[in-house]
């Protein structure tokens, strides 16, 4: 009579185990997202303890790039790059990731500043002008 009970007991294992192990769709989508998530923003922090060490940017420049394929939407990862690469002399990179940046977050006061600033080293003083006119009136407001 002892182990006649066993069988119910593990089919009962069974059915439990089946019914606990069948998450929602939904509920793994949360997951996987707030994974990515995570994921994203160490590889950020990562990449700009990376673009703080001269001999790390290479690192760093392929870690931003990174974030960006996960999420292109996002500006942050633009900008960083654009100042790795204005830090190297590389005006026309760091123009093209400003700008992206810009384009991405045109709220960001700044990414503006930023840009506005590659033009006027660039020589371009219509486009510094047609950046900074409204920013530099913006900051006055405040």
């Amino acid at each position: 009579m002892k182990y006649s009970s066993i069988p119910y007991l593990f089919l009962s294992l069974i059915v439990i185990a089946c019914s606990v192990s069948k998450v929602p769709k939904q509920a793994e989508t949360e997951v996987e997202k707030a994974l990515k998530e995570t994921h994203y923003y160490r590889l950020f922090t990562d990449a700009t303890k990376n673009a703080l060490i001269p001999i790390s940017r290479k690192v760093a420049i392929s870690m931003f790039n990174a974030c960006i394929v996960d999420y292109p939407e996002r500006a942050a990862p633009y900008y960083q790059l654009s100042s790795i690469f204005l830090s190297e002399q590389q005006l026309g990179l760091a123009r093209e990731y400003a700008r992206k940046a810009v384009i991405r977050d045109s709220s960001n006061y700044w990414y503006k500043v930023h840009l506005a600033n590659i033009y006027q080293m660039a020589g371009e003083h219509k486009k510094f002008l047609t950046i900074y006119e409204p920013v530099h009136l913006l900051d006055h407001k405040n």
